[in-house]
């Protein structure tokens, strides 16, 4: 069993079969790609490694699936305040989603996935950012920004850092995003969703390593995002891409977005 380095999805873990030659483990067919094969091992019950979440929990503890982006402040998330949805206040000034505690992350899953939330905007301030996110370097997010006067839009960004593979140099400062969609929105509940191409299948349009936005505000009805993002394999803040639900502040510490479920599916 080994990782292998598969594009912008990260790290994947692998079966190979190993035969030894001179004392020298030689990995997989030399001959024909190794498809399918069986091996010995139990059953291991649920897949642990990502999983839909209804966020209905009878205490304040999330499950294991899930990661932050930073050590978290506690009293800055709950699960328990409003029951069955996922709270995440704003505890502290951010300069942008890269730099904002609290982000809550899970992997993403190849050859393709999408990974959808219901957010709730009405205990957004003033300077307040909320949303989903394609969370690395090179990311895209789409969510609900609140601005001064207390008027809310749904805003869509990319974002492509310059030149950077390894962590923030200290100093330096961080490429601008790419607006790619901003409308008014006069409610306070929005669907999310995020949709990630790994590896192409033969229906697919889009190339490898890409992810795409849209938003609905019904649930229903879907409008994407003219914008795509074209990921790559970097190791700058995790392994691969991750989704991340996040919610700061600019201006003010206070506010907080509520996400009534988080689903991922490959399909």
């Amino acid at each position: 069993m080994m990782f292998q380095d598969h594009g912008a999805v990260g790290r994947i873990p692998t079966l190979q079969p190993v035969k030894w030659v001179d004392g020298w483990p030689i990995l997989g067919d030399e001959t024909v790609p190794v498809k399918q094969f069986t091996v010995n091992l139990p059953e291991s019950g649920k897949n642990r490694t990502w999983a839909n979440d209804e966020f209905k929990y009878r205490k304040n503890q999330l499950d294991l699936v899930w990661q932050w982006n930073h050590k978290p402040d506690d009293s800055a998330w709950s699960v328990t305040d409003r029951k069955g949805w996922l709270r995440l206040k704003t505890g502290q000034i951010a300069t942008n989603v890269m730099d904002a505690r609290n982000t809550l992350t899970q992997r993403t899953v190849g050859p393709r996935c999408y990974s959808e939330v219901l957010m709730d905007a009405s205990g957004m301030k003033p300077g307040d950012e909320a949303g989903i996110i394609a969370f690395q370097s090179n990311y895209c997010k789409i969510g609900v920004e609140v601005a001064q006067d207390g008027t809310k839009s749904l805003v869509a960004m990319t974002h492509r850092n310059m030149g950077r593979r390894r962590g923030p140099q200290t100093g330096e400062q961080p490429s601008p995003d790419t607006e790619a969609l901003r409308i008014p929105l006069t409610q306070d509940k929005v669907w999310l969703k995020i949709r990630y191409v790994f590896t192409p299948q033969a229906d697919d349009t889009a190339r490898a390593d890409q992810a795409f936005m849209s938003y609905s505000l019904d649930g229903k009805n879907w409008t994407d995002v003219d914008a795509v993002l074209q990921m790559s394999f970097s190791l700058d803040y995790f392994t691969g891409y991750r989704t991340g639900l996040y919610s700061f502040a600019t201006s003010q510490a206070g506010g907080y977005a509520d996400f009534d479920y988080f689903h991922q599916e490959v399909y």
